[in-house]
């Protein structure tokens, strides 16, 4: 019998954030899973992400009697920018993603223009990729959101990578498939646009085995103060609520943008697998916590042991 898994091509991610830790804050566990298994992820910032997510420009500057202005406050955003250019390239390496890009985009004000759109839609004809991630288009009701106008771009643009540029030497390419990062869409109602506009999530990833290398990563954000306590309140909370969701420890959401095509109807090997199993293995395999037992390595050794008493 021919082994599935030999038979399986190689496949190309690309991740659009619109801001530097979006690349792997909201799906840093998938990436690592692919690229485990022989896959490519390039990460895209498309903004610099100081002036809305830096502990120096967004925080200390806000008791500052007067802002900085001129050459002055270009030369603070441009430091800050390499500080945390240097924060996430580190981050990300920890989730795989070595091949990271930055527009470089100011997070001022953000609308869908042109420029974005072709310039995102140049790097999906170099890069090829077959599958494209990026923030569902619809966050915060798709409305003055720096996510949601993203989503939109990086959306459009893989429309127009399907179609030739005469200022771009690469051929056209067409994404197989696009997903949406599901969080927050996943938990959060509590505005009335999240409650209109947030989509289901389709695809749940069960990252618990490497939710501890997410926190690791996290940790690496100093500059947007996403260390320490943050970064396990965020995986507990986030990542957590969703495994919750799910059945697993940790999970990452997913929005599905097009409806898939199967020869057969599709059934995952994990709801095979759990259909039928006892409630003491659905809460041995759900009760872990990365903050009490380290990693999932640390858990199930925990529960072998605990077998043999």
């Amino acid at each position: 019998m021919v082994n599935e898994q030999s038979k399986r091509v190689p496949l190309r991610l690309l991740v659009i954030g619109a801001h530097p830790a979006d690349i792997f804050d909201n799906a840093g566990g998938t990436c690592l899973h692919h690229v485990r298994q022989g896959d490519s992820v390039t990460g895209v910032a498309l903004t610099k992400g100081t002036r809305i997510h830096d502990v120096v420009i967004s925080d200390q500057m806000r008791l500052e009697k007067q802002i900085p202005q001129g050459e002055k406050l270009n030369n603070i955003m441009n430091e800050r920018g390499t500080v945390k250019e240097k924060e996430i390239k580190e981050a990300c390496a920890i989730m795989g993603i070595n091949d990271v890009r930055f527009l470089g985009g100011d997070d001022y004000i953000r609308l869908v223009n042109e420029k974005t759109i072709r310039d995102i839609a140049r790097l999906i004809r170099e890069i090829r990729p077959e599958i494209l991630i990026a923030h569902y288009p619809f966050d915060n009701g798709g409305y003055a959101d720096q996510h949601a106008i993203a989503g939109q771009c990086a959306l459009q643009a893989s429309w127009v990578a399907n179609t030739v540029d005469p200022g771009d030497p690469n051929p056209q390419h067409r994404i197989a498939q696009v997903f949406f990062f599901g969080f927050p869409s996943h938990f959060i109602k509590g505005s009335a646009l999240y409650s209109e506009f947030s989509g289901h999530c389709h695809v749940y990833v069960d990252i618990s085995d490497v939710i501890h290398l997410k926190i690791k990563a996290l940790n690496k954000l100093k500059s947007q103060m996403y260390d320490g306590d943050y970064a396990l309140k965020r995986v507990e909370a986030a990542d957590g609520s969703a495994g919750f969701a799910t059945r697993v420890p940790y999970a990452e959401p997913f929005i599905v943008a097009y409806a898939d095509v199967h020869y057969t109807l599709p059934v995952s090997d994990f709801f095979i697998k759990t259909a039928n199993e006892t409630d003491q293995e659905h809460r041995d395999r759900t009760n872990f916590i990365v903050t009490k037992y380290g990693d999932l390595k640390t858990y199930q050794a925990h529960l072998i042991k605990r077998s043999k008493k």
